[in-house]
């Protein structure tokens, strides 16, 4: 694990602070691992749903109604959720 020193503002200091004096997290270290492996986790998603929308946008003008795409997508809600 490497180690690194960072300088956090007076009120970025207290906010982590307070998350560990909360109890949330051990030490101000898993706090701050934490907010990177949530913002991982967010620019993963936001490269999936960039490529879903390139491929949607890629496929071309669908012949089917805005009704039987939400058909679909009810359809495939309520079987997604059953399983």
């Amino acid at each position: 694990m490497t180690t690194k020193t960072v300088e956090l503002t007076d009120e970025a200091a207290a906010h982590v602070e307070a998350q560990v004096r909360s109890g949330a997290f051990p030490d101000a270290s898993a706090y701050l691992l934490a907010l990177i492996r949530d913002d991982l986790e967010r620019i993963e998603a936001i490269v999936a749903l960039q490529a879903a929308v390139d491929e949607g946008m890629a496929s071309g003008i669908s012949s089917r109604t805005i009704d039987e795409i939400f058909e679909d997508a009810v359809r495939l809600e309520r079987d997604t959720a059953h399983t």
